[in-house]
């Protein structure tokens, strides 16, 4: 009889499966933000030899207007976007219309939908999706991914959020069967991200907060069998750095209320 794999090999094994989920997730929730983007991007005119004033005869209402506010977003000045993208959502730009209902929807205050019972985190729920927040100021929220382990979504940071300090933040709830479980996870941090280390205050639970030293900082509570992570990847700064980011992305997890 063939022995039984060390406790330490089958936890390992364990964890793989579950990063190999994990990565799969982000990337494939990457992958969809990268070609929404491409689609998203205006085509180039094709070359016309018409006058100026013909070009601009055919051009959309508000054109200019629009294309004014785009760059004053992109400089980081909201306000003055907003009132370009209104004056061309007046002229009749369907485009500035559509982009001002976006940019106040990544103006909304982050709101999980409802908080659920105390004793709701006790037991299995069936669609883990319904943990993850499902809004978040400053950010473009993905499509949720699932699987036996629990539920992951992806947040793409936009130009009023912390667009300059991170590239993707990775909302994650998985179900550890037991509370103690749950709370060994989260212990876990250390082997996972074990630079920088520190206890914070998520919402109105404790939870840890970690960085890998290179790129990814994190943050992870837990509450009954559930644990509750926040992955982020710095840009151009250290993870260090990101930690108020992460922070207060792990506060919008209804469990941490």
């Amino acid at each position: 009889m063939s022995a039984r794999p060390p406790r330490h090999t089958r936890a390992r094994s364990g964890r793989s499966h579950r990063t190999r989920w994990f990565v799969g997730s982000v990337l494939a929730v990457a992958a969809v933000i990268v070609v929404l983007g491409a689609f998203s991007r205006p085509a180039p005119a094709a070359p016309s030899s018409r006058t100026a004033g013909s070009i601009e005869a055919t051009r959309a209402p508000g054109q200019a207007a629009y294309e004014a506010g785009l760059r004053s977003l992109a400089s980081g000045e909201t306000t003055s976007a907003v009132a370009l993208f209104e004056a061309a959502a007046a002229a009749g730009n369907a485009a500035a219309k559509a982009k001002l209902d976006e940019t106040a929807n990544a103006a909304k205050p982050s709101t999980p939908a409802s908080v659920p019972p105390d004793t709701a985190y006790f037991t299995k729920v069936d669609d883990p999706a319904t943990l993850l927040p499902t809004a978040l100021s400053g950010y473009t929220v993905s499509s949720v991914e699932r699987s036996a382990f629990g539920a992951i979504v992806a947040l793409q940071p936009t130009a009023e959020g912390p667009a300059g300090k991170v590239t993707l933040v990775v909302l994650t709830t998985l179900d550890k069967k037991t509370e103690a479980g749950a709370r060994s996870y989260v212990n876990g941090i250390t082997k996972a991200f074990p630079k920088n280390l520190a206890t914070v205050t998520v919402g109105s639970r404790a939870g840890r907060f970690g960085t890998d030293g290179a790129r990814l900082a994190s943050v992870v509570f837990s509450r009954g069998r559930y644990a509750f992570e926040v992955v982020a990847t710095a840009y151009r700064v250290a993870p260090l750095e990101v930690k108020d980011v992460v922070v207060a992305a792990a506060a919008s997890f209804p469990a941490a209320h």
